[in-house]
């Protein structure tokens, strides 16, 4: 799945041995991948990507960026990351679990990144963050969330990120399994997809860098 300057909402949605096959910057978020949440424009308000309640496992991205996914904003746009699990995913790059970035803008306005009540288990990366991979501008918060048995061949084998994120208490487990838990998860009034199984076929995608 790719989604192009649009809020995005996927809720209780499955994504299962997915693939993006291309190289040279065009492989990047093996199930997901999403460059911005809102068109850009002067003065541009934001828009919102929001995953919760789903799980990606055994993803594939053949290189760059999120082998699960890779979720790209643009200031001042946010990304929430809610009760969701990320396990086995891999990636040539950055990010096996996921990459999830907030870039800078012309207009001198920053996004946010929230990440709460994740499980991130069992999954591998050749570049840095062998679970998740942050670009914080300014700053991001990961909290109540578990990171256990990533895999990384340089920095993080948890999560690596820049700058260094906010984490409010971030739970390790020995558990290899995560069921998420907690309230309903409820639509806002983006394009959403709710509930929903996605698998099996390869596909390929451009990023933003």
């Amino acid at each position: 799945m790719y989604s192009l300057l649009s809020p995005l909402t996927v809720v209780d949605s499955t994504f299962t041995g997915n693939k993006t096959l291309a190289r040279g910057g065009a492989g990047d978020g093996g199930a997901i991948g999403t460059d911005g949440a809102a068109p850009l424009t002067p003065g541009r308000v934001g828009g919102q990507i929001r995953l919760c309640g789903s799980t990606f496992t055994r993803n594939v991205a053949a290189h760059g960026s999120g082998g699960g996914v890779y979720l790209w904003a643009c200031a001042a746009d946010r990304v929430v990351v809610e009760r969701s699990t990320f396990q086995e995913n891999t990636i040539d790059g950055i990010g096996g679990g996921a990459r999830v970035s907030v870039g800078p803008t012309d207009w001198g306005t920053t996004g946010s990144i929230t990440i709460s009540g994740v499980s991130i288990l069992s999954n591998t990366s050749t570049g840095n963050g062998g679970g998740l991979y942050l670009d914080c501008a300014p700053t991001c918060t990961v909290e109540n969330s578990t990171l256990y048995a990533n895999t990384s061949k340089a920095y993080g084998g948890g999560p690596s990120s820049a700058p260094a994120p906010t984490t409010t208490p971030t739970s390790r487990s020995r558990r290899t399994t995560s069921t998420a838990t907690g309230a309903p998860c409820s639509e806002g009034s983006s394009s959403s997809t709710t509930p929903s199984s996605w698998g099996t076929r390869p596909g390929t995608r451009g990023g933003r860098r």
